[in-house]
C-alpha cells in the first residue's frame, strides 16, 4: 500500500482511492492533485520552487528517492546565491544520494558548499549529520564522529533535536570504530 506525507498528514492509497490517517476517504481535490502527484506526468520545469519542494517531500515520504531528487536538483538549479530556502534543501539532497546509495554525491555536495558557503553548513545541524552519516557508509569513521560532533554542538546550542546525531554516534560505535 502507498503511503507518503503531505503538509504534516500521512495518506494511503487503497483499490485507486487516497485515504487518511483515519482511512477516510479525501475529498476530489485532493484525490485529484494525489493522483495527478503519482502519475509522474508534471513538468517540474515550470512549478514553482516552493511547490517542488513540496512535491520532492511527498516522493521522498513515498520512497521515490530518485523522483524527489530529481525535484531537489531542479531546485538547486534554480535558487539564486543566498536564497533562504537551500538551508534546506541540502539536508534533503544528501539524504536522497544517501538512500540511493550514493553517499559520495552527498560528500561531494558537502565539500563544494563548505568551500564556498561556510555560514549555511554553521547553522544546519540535518545536514552535517547526514554528511556524517554519508561518511559512516563510506567507512570514513573519524570524519564522520567529528562532523556528528559537531552537529551536535550546534544543534544543542540552537535548541534543535539531536536524536538523529545520537542515532549515528551509536551507529559509529556498533560499528567497532573507536
Amino acid at each position: 500500500m502507498l503511503s507518503f506525507e503531505f503538509k504534516n498528514m500521512v495518506y494511503f492509497n487503497k483499490n485507486g482511492s487516497w485515504l487518511d490517517a483515519s482511512y477516510v476517504i479525501v475529498d476530489d481535490e485532493l484525490q485529484k492533485l494525489f493522483d495527478r502527484i503519482f502519475s509522474f506526468e508534471i513538468n517540474i520545469d515550470v512549478i514553482s520552487i516552493d511547490e517542488l519542494i513540496e512535491l520532492g517531500d511527498c516522493y521522498k515520504s513515498a520512497r521515490f528517492n530518485v523522483l524527489a531528487l530529481e525535484c531537489f536538483e531542479n531546485v538547486l538549479s534554480r535558487c539564486s546565491y543566498g536564497d533562504y530556502r537551500l538551508s534546506g534543501l541540502y539536508p534533503r539532497l544528501s539524504s536522497c544520494y544517501r538512500k540511493i546509495r550514493r553517499p559520495d554525491l552527498a560528500i561531494s555536495l558537502y565539500k563544494k558548499l563548505e568551500a564556498d558557503e561556510n555560514t549555511v553548513l554553521s547553522f544546519s545541524p540535518a545536514f552535517l549529520t547526514s554528511v556524517a552519516a554519508a561518511y559512516c557508509d563510506t567507512g570514513r569513521w573519524e570524519t564522520g564522529r567529528r562532523l556528528a560532533s559537531r552537529a551536535r554542538i550546534i544543534a544543542e546550542k540552537s535548541g534543535k533535536s539531536t536524536e538523529e546525531v545520537f542515532q549515528l554516534f551509536a551507529r559509529i560505535q556498533n560499528s567497532g570504530y573507536r
